[in-house]
């Protein structure tokens, strides 16, 4: 056998390439993708729960010092019940025609009036609405009336149809006292106003929703429907702006929805939010949004004994909590919105403080209307 000499590799791969025909093409090896594992994530959802677990547990620890601080000062009330009560219901009345005509105490006017207040005041409910079917309507007698969304129009006051104005009551407030308001706000501003009316559950119970919504931030009936009203207005084309105005518990409201609709990425460009005897001490704007601005009687007892905001002239009575907001402030006193508020800013009565810089003039004082405007009353 002969054997069979091997040839160089050399040829061997000459020859291999030169028996390729044209149509043929040398075949390209694919390219190795390598795939990225994500680091994992925490879904957004826990992310909220701490941050909401840890503004609960802040608050809380905050406000239980808030009251050891001041229960020095609340004792030193007591053996004074004059100025205190000075404080809630006021010293002389404003002879005004907004109060004459829509100030809270009107009701006075009849005896019957006066006693159906009272007993709304004393009897304490429950605060929830519920079904009207039977069997949950039998306790409704001891339960809050429903939370409800009406529209006070004044005869002079003219349509906005790019406009939304809505206002929401404080504690202790029946349908009277309410309606009062309403009618108030839309004299004064000659605009339909939409009343996002909390009835009371009765006075204690009232300050109990007061804490806890303050505080913890717990959801209530008048909550969602104030989110429900502004989700709807926010996305409609036509409506260009959304006024808020909250006084005393109802600024609490307010600014909870407002709150929970940042965390729900809704744009809040359209709203404006104007408290009175601000009660709320946790909000964080969001490209300066929404406007707010805040009026404050620095003889208010709920000003006193809530608002953390740091400012003279009451910078001496509260903290360094910072809320966002232009703050206009008045020496008098009293705490009742139609009664001690619109007076004096009807006639320009309320100022930046010299320590808020730069000082500030007030939008909603620029939406009066012209002829009932009075700079210094």
């Amino acid at each position: 056998m002969i054997p069979i000499r091997q040839r160089p590799s050399h040829h061997t791969t000459h020859k291999v390439i030169s028996t390729l025909t044209p149509s043929k093409s040398v075949p390209v090896m694919p390219s190795i993708q390598i795939k990225q594992v994500p680091e994992p994530t925490v879904p957004k959802h826990t992310e909220t729960r701490s941050l909401a677990t840890h503004q609960l547990v802040t608050c809380a620890l905050r406000d239980i010092g808030f009251v050891l601080r001041y229960v020095p000062k609340i004792w030193g009330l007591i053996p004074n019940p004059v100025e205190t009560a000075h404080m809630i219901l006021g010293t002389a009345r404003d002879n005004t025609d907004i109060t004459q005509q829509y100030g809270e105490y009107n009701i006075t006017n009849t005896a019957q009036d006066m006693v159906a207040f009272a007993i709304q005041l004393l009897y304490q409910r429950i605060p929830y609405t519920p079904p009207k079917q039977f069997p949950f309507n039998m306790i409704t007698p001891l339960c809050q009336s429903q939370i409800e969304l009406f529209t006070r129009t004044h005869p002079e006051a003219k349509p906005h149809p790019f406009e939304r104005w809505i206002f929401v009551n404080g504690c202790a407030t029946n349908r009277q006292i309410s309606e009062l308001n309403g009618d108030a706000l839309s004299w004064l501003f000659g605009r339909p106003i939409h009343v996002l009316f909390t009835p009371t559950s009765g006075l204690l119970t009232d300050l109990t929703k007061s804490i806890t919504g303050r505080t913890w931030h717990w959801e209530t009936a008048s909550r969602k429907k104030l989110i429900h009203t502004l989700k709807t207005d926010i996305n409609k084309e036509a409506t260009h702006r959304i006024v808020i105005i909250g006084h005393s518990y109802g600024t609490i409201i307010v600014a909870n929805a407002l709150t929970e609709l940042q965390q729900a990425d809704i744009p809040l460009e359209k709203v404006e939010f104007y408290s009175f005897s601000t009660c709320f001490d946790t909000f964080t704007q969001q490209n300066e949004t929404p406007y707010i601005e805040h009026f404050l009687n620095t003889k208010d007892l709920i000003v006193n004994l809530t608002f953390n905001q740091a400012f003279e002239p009451l910078k001496s009575y509260f903290g360094n909590l910072s809320i966002p907001g232009a703050c206009f402030v008045r020496e008098h006193y009293g705490h009742f919105l139609t009664e001690h508020y619109l007076p004096g800013l009807q006639n320009g009565l309320y100022n930046t403080p010299a320590s808020q810089k730069p000082s500030s003039t007030s939008r909603l004082y620029d939406a009066i209307r012209p002829e009932l405007r009075s700079l210094g009353g």
